[in-house]
């Protein structure tokens, strides 16, 4: 019977070896993963700290371009309260001249406490307006105005200009009624020569996402205001997205989208047919439906998200202010 064959000490060490190294190795592996993780968040947070920044300062920049022309004019000597049609587009060049070199602007018009009203607007083709204005071709400003005829009642009017000004269709409207009276920017102006303010809101003309300034006239009886879009939010989280798995949405103080990498969000009707934004909780999109956990936690706290279906998902609520008062989650 034969010895067993002893394995030579040499082989024992290399073994040894060649474990530690796989252990070593493994090591390494697991701690690069942890750190390239770690760093690929902290990058990932910073640069939506970025965002969070540029979306403040866009929003910021929105409110402050329309608020030097309202101030203008709430100051003008204003008589247009009870001028007819023909005085009143004697201001037109002026209203064009302030919306051509403010470009953010949608609208510029003035409400009186008599319930009459004159806006001039820029025309932005979209199948909303043409569904509620139906502009004749070559269209580039748009004046909606309702003065008091001489019994007393309101006259509606649309005038329909190109980009010269040359007058292509005036319409009278007899079913127009809008009574700025009931508006929430006309109600908030109550005091003369404070500006003020709205959320930001879908204009019902034209479905648009913008804010609305107004301030009381100093020497008429109404309110000066001005619509100004904001629609290029959701463009610029579109950009900001650093993976193709990766979502922003920006909400207002309420919870409300106000727009999104995925776009723009659809109004949704309440039971008394008011259109409103959605909230996360709302949407049936599967792609923002993990964001609604975020809504609702502390804010700029990483977060991991884990979902039913076995996904996991890291995030992490920011807040900002605008004019240091309107709240916003990003």
């Amino acid at each position: 019977m034969k010895p067993p064959r002893a394995i030579p000490f040499y082989l024992h060490i290399a073994y040894l070896f060649v474990g530690l190294l796989l252990v070593f190795s493994c090591l390494i592996l697991w701690y690069q993963y942890h750190a390239s993780t770690r760093l690929l968040l902290r990058t990932t947070y910073n640069h939506y700290r970025s965002v969070v920044s540029e979306t403040a300062n866009e929003m910021e920049q929105a409110y402050h371009s329309g608020s030097l022309l309202v101030e203008l004019l709430a100051n003008q000597r204003n008589e247009m309260a009870t001028q007819p049609l023909a005085d009143r587009l004697q201001h037109l060049p002026f209203y064009v001249t302030a919306l051509r070199n403010s470009p953010k602007l949608a609208a510029l018009y003035t409400g009186y406490d008599n319930g009459t009203f004159f806006l001039v607007r820029r025309y932005i083709p979209s199948a909303e307006m043409i569904r509620q204005f139906d502009p004749p071709a070559g269209t580039a400003w748009m004046v909606q105005s309702q003065t008091l005829s001489g019994d007393g009642n309101i006259a509606g009017n649309y005038l329909f200009y190109n980009d010269n000004l040359t007058l292509l269709e005036q319409r009278g409207v007899a079913a127009y009624r809008f009574d700025p009276r009931t508006r929430n920017w006309y109600q908030m102006a109550t005091d003369p020569g404070t500006l003020h303010g709205t959320p930001p809101y879908r204009f019902a003309s034209g479905g648009l996402l913008g804010i609305t300034l107004s301030a009381r006239m100093l020497k008429a009886p109404g309110v000066a205001g001005s619509d100004i879009q904001i629609n290029g939010l959701d463009a610029m989280l579109q950009a900001a997205r650093i993976t193709p798995n990766s979502h922003l949405v920006l909400l207002n103080a309420q919870g409300q989208i106000l727009a999104s990498d995925l776009g723009l969000p659809g109004l949704l009707t309440n039971g008394q047919g008011i259109a409103h934004l959605p909230t996360l909780a709302d949407t049936d999109n599967p792609q923002l439906l993990p964001l609604a956990q975020l809504s609702r936690m502390p804010p700029l706290q990483p977060v991991s998200l884990d979902l039913a279906n076995g996904e996991r998902w890291e995030g992490m609520l920011f807040t900002f202010k605008v004019l240091g008062e309107r709240r916003y989650a990003c």
